[in-house]
């Protein structure tokens, strides 16, 4: 027997010192650029040794099944061949050397890395080793040697065929090859398109396994066309390749337009915009340029690509608004599109509450109120409620006044003008009276609120009609007798779940079944009653949400197996929506019981959610078990490769745990939709770091002409301020705000656009979040400034001081803080002595107080009443919690802040919040 083949380090040496012909001119049209003159060829000589011919392949395959293998001797005498000064020895040295396969491949690139270039033997050694690189050997598949040879020779045709041959059989890796060799750069473009589809499919398995050199070959060559290019570079920075990547792409920048684009996209995925902004100059792409700049912060540019494609209507001002704002544009100007705005909410009534938003977002709030109570009354009434103009807010509910006999005269008037037409037609009938008791709610007149819900339900009935709507409404107002006894009478007209969904929510259905069968002469009532206590709904008393679900698991065991899956799966998600976890867990086991051939297709996703109550409950092992099973069933999914990271690092394999979140973050690619999940439950998981990074990514490289990227960009630009304001940021969470709000501004027109209280807002939000930086830079006098503005636009926002006031009084502004506390003070405490009921009201006061460090037995007082009248409320706790931090009870206010982070644990404010009170100081800002 053969000894084994062995690496021979001298080959390449021994190679270089033989004396080689020059290459025959049959061969020159492959060679490598100016190769030395050619020799003559001898007529008609036999052909080279051809690696897709079928003989050749029928012979490499005997050799394998006889298990020979070249000796290292014989590699060497073959490479030595290739040079030799007889054409026919040169050929069968070239076949041999094929036909040796793997075992010739090390030895003949260590003699081309050693030859002279431009060699004869150089070329032919280089050209077996192409054949190798392609991954195509002696024992290749004879059918994948002839489709890689139409390619190589065939008409546009044929190529095209043994493309889509090539990617729909899966030999992306080869097709991503020969696509790398293309000179044509239509072709190549067309080509990597058919190949970015596919590595689309394939390389989030690669990285899943963890073969990121595999999937950048991937990746790298759909980017050979525009359509793989952001997914490209996506990819690079989840991997940390970016930097090297960038450097090597500098180098073929130079080659085409298309290198020059990708050039961009990595550098814009980095975050160097500036750079990427120039490169996509130099590739021709002026459009993504001012995308590059936008993402960067340029808010002007922002506002323009918001404005581009929008041909009319207030799609198209609101951002043309935004553009002459930011862009310095003449006051004559701006008051002209102000007016254009105007006169097309008086065109287009039903666009007025996004031509109210496009004014508040662009800082013309009063032009925006004015508007609101030309066209839209329930947007006065928002907007006026915001300010604390109770008198503005009560005519614009359709009262005389904010007074209670004006409420008479209103009531008078409704009945008298009260008509439905059909039963789908109550919703409209009764909207005059969902508009009064948004302002009554609002100023906390429960009494008047009650005797206006009565009224009307009663007439519902009278004319036939079910009140449902009204027991709807109710319950949302806090008054439970009245909520279930206008839904017991509802269901004499209307069936019975409808009226418990209507009041309660569909996810009550299966709750309500289970309390009728358990208890069928049970009064509806008190039915009712039972399932309000059993979803925990504040008022109804202590329920045993955990005996219902016992008791629809029991009904679930007897039941016909086509019903079983299904009443399991209610349990299991009403028994984890209550945060009974070995409940759900117990659920969601018997559910994949009910499931166990996967017919019905719903085991990865019971798998997933049976995983997230093992690992709410502690059992992590377990937990990744079923994140395992459920990765089986959906292996391309990077939420279900993030939370089973989560769940390694919470089972102490932080190694692991970080590997396997930077594969997620990888295998999201460039779909911003992706990126954005990982970012929510990196969030819900509090990761901040990983979370940040996504949402830097969804910023960087969102599309904001899409409309659903355009909203993901909103959405992940206000997350970026909180999670940045949390970490004292502040600069950078103000760049992230105004972004957000001129996103918005793009968004107005849209399924998806802001409502105008949003909108006002969010204005507001902008301001206060820039006063925050400068106040961090010491920058004093212009916060005072910004802060007076936005105190004469917005009076009542109690957060308004919540940073400025102690700030400012420490370096020497301690006049201006006083005149500012005093400003939104005396409208806060004006609020609350006229509605003293009012939960919020009593919130933003104690909030006020307590941040600015005044009355602080005032501020415990309305803190307390309240949380007292909304328990559950986590913002209400939060304030609480603050009140009694400055009063010097730590522990107090450990324990309601931890109530808070318990309703509102994505929020990072409130986290960072529980933080200070554990570790901080009052003063600390």
């Amino acid at each position: 027997m053969r000894p084994p083949s062995r690496s021979l380090h001298a080959a390449a040496a021994l190679a270089a010192t033989v004396s080689l012909a020059p290459l025959p001119a049959a061969a020159q049209r492959d060679a490598a650029p100016d190769p030395p003159a050619a020799a003559e060829a001898p007529a008609d000589p036999p052909a080279t040794a051809d690696p897709a011919d079928p003989a050749v392949g029928a012979e490499a395959a005997e050799a394998a099944e006889a298990g020979v293998k070249p000796s290292a001797e014989e590699i060497l005498a073959a490479i030595k061949a290739l040079g030799s000064d007889d054409f026919f020895e040169r050929e069968n040295a070239a076949k041999q050397l094929w036909l040796m396969g793997r075992d010739a491949e090390q030895p003949l690139r260590e003699a081309v890395a050693a030859s002279e270039p431009g060699t004869e033997s150089s070329y032919r050694a280089k050209r077996i080793l192409d054949e190798f690189d392609l991954g195509l050997y002696p024992d290749t598949p004879e059918e994948l040697r002839r489709l890689v040879e139409l390619y190589r020779s065939g008409d546009e045709r044929t190529r095209a065929q043994a493309i889509n041959q090539l990617a729909a059989e899966g030999h992306i890796d080869l097709l991503a090859k020969l696509i790398s060799r293309e000179q044509n750069p239509a072709l190549r473009e067309e080509l990597a398109a058919v190949v970015g589809e596919n590595a689309r499919r394939q390389a989030p398995a690669k990285i899943a396994d963890g073969d990121f050199d595999a999937a950048d070959d991937l990746l790298r060559t759909a980017a050979l066309a525009s359509s793989g290019m952001r997914d490209y570079a996506a990819f690079l920075v989840a991997t940390g390749r970016a930097a090297d990547a960038i450097d090597a792409q500098r180098t073929r920048a130079d080659n085409s337009a298309a290198d020059r684009e990708l050039l961009a996209w990595m550098l814009r995925a980095e975050g160097r915009f500036d750079e990427a902004a120039e490169a996509y100059r130099a590739a021709g792409r002026p459009e993504f340029a001012r995308a590059t700049h936008a993402a960067g912060g340029d808010l002007l540019a922002l506002a323009e690509l918001a404005a581009e494609g929008r041909d009319r209507g207030i799609a198209l001002l609101a951002p043309q608004l935004a553009a002459a704002r930011l862009g310095g544009a003449a006051e004559e100007e701006i008051d002209r599109i102000v007016g254009d705005i105007e006169d097309y909410a008086a065109a287009v009534p039903d666009d007025a509450t996004a031509c109210i938003a496009a004014l508040c977002l662009n800082g013309r709030g009063a032009e925006g109120i004015a508007l609101a109570a030309r066209f839209a009354p329930e947007d006065a009434l928002d907007l006026a409620l915001a300010r604390y103009d109770f008198d503005t807010a009560a005519r614009a509910a359709g009262l005389e006044s904010a007074e209670p006999e004006a409420l008479d005269a209103w009531l008078r008037s409704f009945l008298d003008t009260f008509s439905v037409r059909r039963e789908t037609m109550v919703a409209d009938a009764v909207e005059p009276a969902r508009i009064v008791l948004s302002f009554l709610a609002e100023t906390g007149q429960r009494e008047a609120s009650a005797r206006v819900l009565d009224t009307v339900a009663r007439r519902l009935t009278e004319d036939g009609y079910s009140p449902s709507l009204i027991s709807s409404f109710a319950l949302q107002m806090g008054h439970i007798d009245l909520a279930l006894e206008i839904a017991v009478r509802a269901m004499e007209t209307d069936t019975e779940f409808q009226v418990v969904q209507d009041l309660f929510g569909r996810t009550a259905t299966p709750l309500w079944t289970e309390i009728r069968a358990s208890k069928p002469g049970q009064s509806y009532e008190a039915s009712l009653r039972e399932l309000g206590a059993a979803l925990g709904i504040e008022g109804f008393g202590d329920g045993d949400l955990s005996a219902v679900i016992t008791a629809m698991r029991s009904r679930a065991a007897e039941a016909p197996q086509e019903e079983k899956l299904n009443l399991y799966r209610q349990a299991a998600a009403l028994a984890l929506e209550a945060n009974l976890f070995k409940l759900a867990a117990q659920s969601f086991q018997d559910a994949l019981a009910a499931d166990a051939d996967g017919a019905q297709g719903w085991s990865w996703f019971l798998h997933y959610q049976l995983a997230t109550a093992l690992s709410a409950e502690g059992r992590h092992a377990e937990a990744i078990e079923h994140y395992d099973l459920a990765l089986e069933g959906n292996a391309n999914s990077p939420d279900l490769l993030y939370l089973k990271a989560h769940a390694l690092s919470q089972a102490g394999d932080a190694g692991q745990a970080d590997a396997l979140r930077q594969r997620a973050a990888a295998m999201a690619l460039g779909d911003i939709s992706d990126i954005r999940s990982l970012a929510r439950n990196a969030a819900f998981k509090d990761d901040p770091a990983f979370e940040r990074a996504a949402l830097l990514l969804v910023t960087r490289l969102a599309d904001v002409t899409d409309e659903s990227e355009a909203v993901e960009h909103y959405a992940a630009s206000a997350r970026l301020a909180g999670v940045e304001a949390s970490a004292r940021r502040f600069g950078p969470a103000a760049d992230a705000t105004e972004s957000a709000a001129v996103a918005l501004v793009g968004l107005i027109g849209s399924h998806e656009g802001p409502t105008s209280s949003l909108a006002y807002s969010y204005a507001a939000q902008v301001g206060k979040s820039r006063a925050r930086a400068l106040l961090d830079a010491g920058r004093y006098d212009a916060a005072v400034a910004l802060l007076r503005s936005l105190a004469e636009t917005n009076p009542a926002d109690s957060s308004l001081l919540e940073d400025a006031y102690q700030l400012l009084a420490d370096n020497g502004r301690g006049e201006a803080a006083e005149a500012l506390f005093a400003t939104v003070h005396t409208r806060c405490r004006t609020a609350v002595e006229r509605f003293p009921e009012h939960a919020e009201h009593n919130n933003n006061i104690a909030w006020l107080l307590s941040r600015c460090g005044r009355e602080l037995d005032t501020a415990l007082a309305h803190a307390e009443k309240a949380v007292a009248i909304e328990p559950d409320n986590g913002a209400y706790l939060d304030t609480l919690a603050e009140v009694h931090f400055q009063r010097g009870d730590r522990d107090k206010a450990v324990e309601f802040s931890q109530r808070a982070v318990e309703l509102l644990g994505s929020d990072p404010m409130v986290r960072a919040q529980l933080e200070r009170f554990k570790n901080g100081e009052p003063s600390d800002r």
